[in-house]
């Protein structure tokens, strides 16, 4: 019998449309709402989260749909992951998602010229803004104390591949499933073109692919390797014509 952690009390609340701006369509916001309920997600928690995430997702020029590959992402591996071991932690997954990329709205614009330095401190802005959130999921009943803290941990050190792939360093699948998230989600065609220009894009997956592979669950390899190949088509024809796929 398989048990999906963090799903107790769940209510059948209807999930609000957001009040922000959703960067997405309604019907993919409701496939990705409909998805994570049907994996036992409160839907009083997505609320909450939605509702902060959604003030934040502006903050990179061109990134404003990221966020949302990555929940999508995360969804669909978290299911695989359940099917497989059962060890996961849905709204661990869920939040890191949602949060990882918010401290870029503060980054970015304190360090424009600085990528490497700005990587460094969205996570750490990220964390920061994220830990009053969370606090007040935690006085509310929505998430525990332990929870609060892998995903405040996970915020943290999301883009620390080199640090991640150290196996002296004992990683969760919850950490994993959000890494492969985002990986996924940067060179996946869900919504339009994925989160970086063709140049851009390139340089990205040259710089980390053999590092990203490996910390990917064995179930989600397939993943890359298919988007990969989409994403030298799309560098190599100038056009997403033809190749743009659906998360199922």
């Amino acid at each position: 019998k398989r048990h999906i952690v963090g799903t107790e009390n769940n209510t059948q609340e209807e999930a609000q449309w957001p009040e922000f701006h959703p960067y997405i369509s309604l019907d993919n916001y409701q496939k990705i709402r409909d998805s994570a309920f049907e994996l036992g997600l409160n839907a009083d928690l997505w609320n909450h989260v939605v509702s902060f995430a959604e003030k934040y997702m502006g903050g990179r020029p061109g990134f404003e749909h990221h966020t949302w590959t990555i929940v999508d992402w995360a969804i669909k591996l978290s299911r695989e992951a359940i099917q497989i071991d059962g060890e996961v932690n849905l709204k661990v997954v869920f939040l890191s998602a949602f949060l990882h990329d918010i401290g870029y709205e503060i980054a970015d614009k304190a360090i424009e010229t600085n990528v490497k330095r700005s990587k460094g401190a969205h996570a750490e802005r990220g964390r920061d803004l994220a830990k009053p959130f969370l606090e007040d999921l935690i006085e509310k009943g929505l998430v525990s104390t332990e929870e609060m803290k892998e995903v405040l941990d996970i915020v943290l050190v999301h883009d620390e591949i080199k640090e991640l792939s150290d196996p002296e360093r004992n990683i969760t699948m919850n950490t994993k499933l959000l890494v492969a998230a985002d990986t996924l989600g940067v060179i996946s065609f869900s919504y339009g073109q994925p989160s970086f220009g063709r140049d851009g894009l390139e340089r990205w997956w040259m710089k980390g692919k053999l590092d990203r592979f490996a910390l990917l669950p064995d179930f989600a390899k397939k993943y890359y390797v298919e988007l990969s190949k989409k994403m030298f088509d799309y560098i190599d024809d100038k056009s997403v014509d033809g190749i743009v796929e659906e998360v199922k």
